[in-house]
């Protein structure tokens, strides 16, 4: 078992007591393990501001995490950033506004090489949008989280004396 190897082709040379020598060539692949899915995708509208998490498989080979973000393109995914493996596992993006539109991330692993493993599935931000009905009404419009399942939407609404109230769910 040796370390430190990078990728590419590797040989061995042996020669028995009688002089007779053969060689083994072997190529080396780095292999990633599957990237661990994103935890959650969560925005902040005050700094407006997205924030990507995800945990962080146990490695030594491991360099960082590329963070891509869905382009206006459906489907086409760009880098707009990357997270050295020793960081926490949170990336914050500062250019994609959560107050005007919901946005699709997903994560990648590099190893030391450079190497990068397969895309994790992607998760989608929740958009609000808040339309006045009546002066003391408002609808309240959303997209769906994507990234992983759940039953209930909770809706909270901020009052300066309890702090945030739970007043309904749907399903």
């Amino acid at each position: 078992n040796i370390s430190g190897i990078s990728p590419g082709f590797y040989g061995l040379l042996v020669t028995d007591s009688f002089g007779c020598n053969s060689v083994v060539i072997a190529s080396v692949t780095p292999t990633l393990p599957s990237i661990k899915p994103i935890c959650l995708v969560t925005v902040d509208t005050t700094a407006k501001t997205v924030e990507v998490v995800w945990e962080k498989p146990i490695g030594s080979y491991i360099a960082g995490f590329r963070v891509y973000r869905e382009s206006s393109q459906p489907g086409v995914y760009q880098v707009v950033g990357f997270v050295p493996y020793d960081s926490l596992s949170v990336f914050t993006d500062t250019i994609s506004d959560p107050n005007q539109r919901w946005w699709k991330y997903r994560i990648s692993m590099l190893d030391i090489c450079g190497s990068e493993g397969p895309l994790s599935p992607e998760h989608r931000t929740i958009h609000l949008s808040v339309t006045f009905v009546t002066a003391d009404s408002v609808g309240l419009i959303w997209n769906e989280y994507i990234g992983y399942a759940f039953s209930q939407y909770y809706i909270y609404r901020y009052d300066t004396a309890s702090g945030w109230v739970k007043i309904d769910s749907v399903p």
